[in-house]
């Protein structure tokens, strides 16, 4: 599902163990209780997304912009890192 339009999307209890969701659109999207276990949602938008009890363990989120428009740092994985000061 790589750069999928899946803005609004009702995806609470989703199974997407290990989906390559790189570059999806995603805003708005309800992800709450969904199993993203080692998903790629490097570069995607959560901008506005639910994701309440969403399981991220393993799940990439490398410059993903963030339910709340941060964007994730290199290296964020299972949690969406702040970028690091220059």
């Amino acid at each position: 599902m790589v750069f999928a339009q899946l803005a609004g999307a009702n995806l609470s209890y989703a199974d997407l163990r290990g989906a390559s969701l790189l570059g999806a659109q995603l805003r708005g999207a309800d992800l709450s209780s969904a199993n993203l276990q080692g998903a790629d949602l490097s570069y995607a938008d959560l901008s506005g997304a639910r994701l309440g009890a969403a399981d991220l363990t393993g799940a990439k989120l490398e410059y993903a912009i963030w339910w709340d428009t941060s964007v994730c740092a290199a290296g964020s994985v299972g949690e969406c890192l702040a970028p690091s000061p220059p």
